[in-house]
């Protein structure tokens, strides 16, 4: 029998509308929210299988609005100018919870959100770590918390727990994921290490409040000069070395660090061993709670800045939302334009809004959005001042167009540029460590930019020769520094560790600020002109004039260079930087720039082949630069 051809195109045309409508009207997300738990203040009880291994989880329907409305606020701040990746995003069905050791294990410290940019959640976009908002209880302040709002995020990589769990080994029992300190994450089986990403901070003895607080505004520096600044071909290997600040034999003796026997007893050993860096992040978050306690006093309510004359989007957290569950009383017609917008390649709809002209006297508008006849989100918009006329003094320099909500970024080379290397065992149950490897990578990166092949910008292919060695060739194609990890860079590495006094604490290579200006033997021994200056804070105290030092070498100078971060654990290697103003008083709006506050971030190439890259926050204790 032959089948009609106008059939078979119904057919088609019904199948498509099936998948369309499968897109645009996913289920509300929350439509089932009654039967959650208290997610911020309980453990998950589901167990799902991912990269076949057992772990709990929650719906991702049960993070409260606020909490979605953070991550997708985020997105939408982010996918124009830094993550096109996110165009087309879709929120994996599950959250992960991620537990710290100062907060236990009654409740989850962070919640992974794992982005896909298919509707079918096949094609990994990233991730975003969320701070439980209710972690609280051991600062008096308020408003502090733990970590930043946003913790860790990427839009161009696999989750953290999707790359944990693909290196654990054992499939015996149920997964709990840790989140150590900002780039530091443990997977854990019954008690024991089942894997890990990034560096695991080592708990400290001997430091005391006084001493940190005196420690915490004194930076050292290490600066080393080289004696020849021609090119490679003529270069000596010789410098010459000033130093300033409190130096190794004054710093080294404020603590030491201790060796737990286990993980449990590294567990114990956790809160006290870090109170003053834990404390002293809490401060550093406070500005950003306060925020986001401004914008989301609580669940149901919300207050948002919307600058005249300008399209503002409002995230809803609701799928499936339509133009009749959302309600606007604009009664001092703040609005021009107010609209809900579904995209077929976006998972929720925003509000759209365009604002017109700001007047003396403060306006306002309201909104209330319903799910199945439930008000769900009470929103109430200020007109705020645009910032076109304001005088904004930016972090590291100033960049054309308005600065609220939009992101000034700064890439030092593309990320192809970036030599991806990894640690590796240097020793039975211990890693060569992430000092080792950062200096590799931002030497590297200079070798590969002083080749015909990246670049020929710099005269300085000696810092990395064929074998990793000072007889190796450095003009050959085997001279060039390789894009990730082989015989060559193991052995340079290896080297460079060496020189920097790493040694092994809890299967972790651990450095000292201290000890990490030593990587400059290696480029006397491969005579390279190149040279190196390291600036740091003894204690591991984040400082302002470290971030600069770092910003400013990725803004101005367009090279990458080594920060700190977490408990004076780890060393990454930041290469893009970027910053945004935002208001803090709705009834000024920028006002004349004293209501005014900075998010600044870095995004880090962590040193482990790839995985575990994104954004952190710019707080940093340590800058290592090189001067070429």
């Amino acid at each position: 029998m032959t089948i009609p051809k106008s059939l078979i195109l119904m057919v088609i045309i019904g199948l498509f509308l099936i998948q369309s409508t499968d897109v645009l009207h996913t289920p509300r997300t929350h439509a089932n929210k009654a039967a959650c738990q208290d997610v911020t203040t309980s453990n998950p009880t589901a167990v799902i299988t991912k990269e076949s291994r057992k772990i709990l989880a929650y719906d991702v329907e049960c993070l409260p609005t606020s909490m979605l409305y953070r991550a997708l606020r985020h997105i939408t701040d982010s996918q124009e100018m830094v993550s096109p990746q996110w165009s087309s995003f879709y929120f994996g069905k599950y959250v992960i919870p991620m537990y710290r050791p100062d907060i236990g294990t009654s409740k989850p410290a962070f919640y992974e959100i794992e982005i896909f940019s298919d509707v079918r959640r096949l094609k990994s976009a990233g991730f975003i770590i969320l701070t439980n908002p209710n972690t609280t209880s051991a600062n008096p302040n308020p408003v502090s918390r733990i970590d930043y709002p946003i913790a860790h995020w990427n839009s161009n990589d696999i989750s953290i727990s999707t790359y944990l769990l693909r290196k654990t080994q054992d499939k015996i029992g149920n997964v709990m994921i840790w989140k150590m300190d900002t780039l530091s994450y443990v997977a854990t089986r019954n008690d024991q290490i089942a894997g890990q990403i990034g560096n695991m901070p080592m708990p400290l003895t001997g430091l005391t409040q006084a001493e940190f607080n005196n420690y915490s505004k004194v930076i050292s520096s290490v600066i080393d000069t080289p004696i020849s600044t021609v090119g490679d071909e003529k270069a000596t290997g010789k410098f010459t070395r000033t130093m300033s600040g409190p130096n190794e034999a004054v710093v080294s003796k404020l603590f030491s660090v201790v060796q737990p026997s286990s993980f449990s007893d590294y567990v114990s050993k956790y809160t006290s061993g870090f109170k003053p860096q834990i404390d002293s992040q809490r401060l550093r978050t406070v500005t950003d709670w306060t925020y986001e306690k401004r914008i989301a006093p609580n669940e149901s309510t919300y207050s948002i800045p919307v600058p005249e004359n300008e399209t503002t989007v409002i995230p809803i957290p609701f799928a499936g939302i339509t133009s009749r569950d959302v309600a606007i009383t604009d009664t001092k017609n703040i609005f021009s334009s107010a609209t809900i917008v579904q995209s077929s390649t976006t998972q929720f709809p925003v509000l759209r809004l365009v604002t017109g002209a700001r007047s003396a006297s403060l306006k306002t508008a309201t909104a209330k959005v319903t799910v199945d006849g439930v008000v769900k989100m009470n929103f109430t918009f200020t007109l705020i001042d645009d910032d076109t006329t304001k005088s904004v003094t930016p972090p590291v320099t100033s960049k054309s167009g308005r600065n609220h909500y939009v992101w000034h970024s700064w890439s030092a080379g593309t990320d192809a540029q970036q030599r991806m290397y990894n640690q590796f065992d240097y020793a039975i149950g211990c890693k060569v460590g992430c000092g080792g490897v950062a200096w590799m990578m931002l030497f590297g990166w200079y070798d590969y930019r002083s080749s015909a092949a990246g670049g020929s910008i710099f005269s300085r292919w000696n810092t990395f020769r064929e074998g990793g060695i000072a007889a190796g060739n450095a003009s050959t194609p085997a001279g060039i520094a390789p894009a990730t990890n082989n015989a060559g860079v193991v052995t340079a590495t290896r080297n460079i560790r060496n020189r920097i006094s790493t040694f092994c604490a809890f299967g972790s290579g651990a450095t000292f600020p201290w000890d990490m200006s030593g990587a400059s033997g290696y480029l006397s021994q491969m005579q390279t002109g190149l040279a190196i200056n390291t600036h740091y804070n003894s204690v591991g105290a984040s400082e302002g004039r470290l971030k600069r030092y770092a910003a400013e070498e990725i803004v101005h100078r367009g090279r990458p260079a080594i920060i700190g971060t977490g408990w004076l654990s780890h060393y990454p290697l930041a290469y893009k930087y970027r910053w945004y103003t935002r208001p803090e008083a709705w009834n000024e709006g920028w006002g004349d720039g004293d209501d005014v506050t900075y998010v600044e971030q870095f995004y880090v190439n962590a040193g482990w082949g790839g995985a575990g890259n994104g954004w952190v926050s710019a707080s940093t204790w340590f800058a290592g630069r090189a001067t070429p």
